[in-house]
């Protein structure tokens, strides 16, 4: 019947939105973009219109908001919010307005739209005052925290975050990472209120979290604005420290491994898949890995279920179901614990790579050579900070007031007078101006540490990643005859993303290689009917495996061109008789 049909593809539709919503709460994102291409695929075949896509366009907005791609998002989930009102002229009232409504806001959060985002969250407050789905209770606190700090409104954040924390402190445990979201959120609001003492406690609690390798939830699958979220909280407990870092030079070591946390998280993914490929050839470690992933999706599945970020519609649980999560979580908890504890004694490389540890300067002055120098750069929205480390272990620390946007604008400077490809006698001079403002401003006050050496190693991030050092003039040319003396005539310069990455592949490169070197030649045939190949009678007559595969896998998806690329590839020369 009619009816029957269109209530099986219903069933199928929301079969597809239910897995992309669990692919998104454990970080997979292009799995869920594939499901949801899949799910839009359905819809247009079941006949679908633009009155049915809401699911589409609100999911679409949850996918984009976790890459990061805030413009997009907020698009779609306008989208979304429409379709929704034009079914329910009852706002605040519905849980599907309410989860466009969440994704709207993500979006400008991550735009960092803040008066329109303070906006928003006014009127949804507004809207749900009396209502279940009451948005302080529905919205993700560290979110609502976020937005009132950055609108000058700390003292309310501060109420409001106290006794969110203490409510999902209750349900979740101290040590996961939705939790530390809102104790660091806490601590920015309390200093930006001048509670600076009574800031510290949450933002050493929030830092312990973001980087301690014992911590079973600091996984990757985070998306894209609790790292932004992350980024800010750091920043913010650094320049706590900075404050207290003239009168209290202990401290230089503390703010090093707070910077590297910053730097360190734009490369957790990298490091993360590097140490998945080390684990191919071995066994017992691929064993490991594959049952801490398992058990890390489902903790991310529940977790997401009980910080309230699923569709508002499945928040509804009655006190048994929590229950019974919080113990399964718990027992997942100790069993990823365990596992990790196994990984560090047998597997400690993997481990450094998986989840690397701030070093101290002490681990890094013993990687040096004596010839060698470490530096450090974060920059941050109000300065940059720059730590030195030499080999007898003396570190050098000072503030600069070439803050990231500042930066951004000379490194913009720079590239234009360096991408001049194709330009010809019409492309501009190199701005040594610029450059070497920029050496001024980090490397100059640093001189006695590069004295004398010949390597330097530098740890950047942001808009310092676009630049190689080498470039940097070491003095301002005030007389182009007399030439310009470049900081690479002293240094050779290799350029790293964060020091616990650079620690970890340094003890990486020092594992043991094969006694001897192995060097080989190949000549294989891929032109499976070429004349030369069949009469010759050497090894490039004989078709392999490879060439075999190759015609079948084309033949089969109709790709011929592939392997008539394959089969022009040339002999290579003096190999034959190797």
């Amino acid at each position: 019947a009619p009816e029957e049909q269109d209530v099986q593809k219903r069933t199928v539709f929301y079969a597809f939105a239910d897995q992309v919503a669990l692919q998104s709460s454990i970080g997979k994102w292009i799995d869920a973009q594939w499901t949801l291409r899949e799910a839009f695929e359905f819809s247009r075949k079941a006949g679908y219109n633009e009155s049915h896509m809401y699911l589409v366009y609100m999911l679409t907005s949850r996918i984009l908001n976790g890459l990061g791609s805030f413009n997009e998002a907020l698009s779609f989930a306008q989208k979304a919010e429409a379709l929704q009102m034009g079914i329910s002229a009852t706002q605040g009232q519905s849980s599907r307005w309410m989860d466009a409504r969440v994704q709207h806001l993500t979006a400008l959060v991550g735009k960092g739209s803040w008066t329109e985002a303070s906006k928003v969250l006014t009127e949804t407050r507004q809207l749900t005052s009396d209502s279940p789905l009451n948005a302080d209770r529905v919205l993700n606190p560290s979110l609502i925290g976020w937005v009132l700090v950055q609108t000058g409104n700390a003292s309310q954040a501060v109420n409001f975050l106290q006794t969110r924390l203490a409510e999902t402190e209750k349900i979740m445990g101290k040590r996961q990472m939705a939790v530390a979201l809102q104790a660091g959120m806490l601590g920015v609001a309390m200093a930006a209120q001048g509670q600076h003492a009574q800031a510290q406690p949450y933002f050493e609690w929030a830092h312990q979290v973001f980087t301690a390798p014992d911590v079973v939830t600091s996984d990757s699958g985070e998306d894209a604005l609790q790292k932004s979220m992350k980024r800010f909280i750091l920043e913010r407990y650094l320049r706590e420290g900075v404050r207290h870092a003239a009168t209290d030079p202990s401290l230089a070591e503390k703010l090093f491994k707070i910077a590297d946390a910053i730097n360190a998280s734009t490369i957790q993914t990298a490091l993360n898949d590097a140490a998945s490929r080390a684990s191919i050839s071995q066994p017992k470690l691929a064993d490991l890995v594959r049952k801490e992933q398992d058990a890390r999706q489902e903790s991310a599945s529940l977790l997401a279920y009980l910080s309230g970020q699923r569709p508002a519609n499945e928040s509804k649980s009655t006190p048994g179901i929590v229950l019974q999560m919080q113990t399964r979580l718990r027992q997942l908890e100790q069993q990823r614990k365990t596992i990790k504890e196994t990984l560090q004694v047998e597997f400690p490389e993997y481990f450094q790579l998986l989840q690397p540890k701030a070093p101290s300067f002490q681990e890094i002055a013993s990687q040096l050579k004596q010839d060698e120098v470490f530096v450090q750069i974060v920059s941050l929205n109000e300065s940059s900070f720059v730590w030195s480390i030499e080999p007898n272990k003396q570190v050098r620390f000072h503030a600069s007031d070439l803050n990231e946007h500042k930066l951004h604008d000379l490194v913009s400077g720079i590239r234009k007078t360096l991408d001049v490809a194709g330009m010809g006698k019409s492309a501009p001079r190199f701005d040594q101006t610029k450059a070497f403002a920029i050496y001024q401003g980090l490397l100059k006050p640093l001189e006695p540490a590069l004295k004398g050496k010949k390597h330097l190693v530098v740890a950047t991030s942001g808009p310092l990643a676009k630049i190689p050092f080498g470039l940097l003039p070491t003095q301002h040319a005030t007389n182009a005859s007399t030439g310009t003396h470049w900081i690479i005539k002293d240094l050779a310069i290799s350029h790293v993303p964060a020091a616990s990455g650079w620690l970890a592949i340094k003890k990486m490169a020092n594992r043991p290689t094969a006694p001897e070197p192995f060097l080989a030649w190949g000549d294989p045939v891929f032109d499976l009917k070429s004349t030369a190949a069949a009469t010759t009678n050497t090894t490039r007559g004989k078709p392999t495996a490879l060439a075999q595969r190759v015609r079948s896998t084309a033949s089969s998806l109709d790709e011929e061109m592939d392997a008539l690329t394959y089969s022009q590839i040339p002999p290579l020369p003096e190999t034959r008789d190797e």
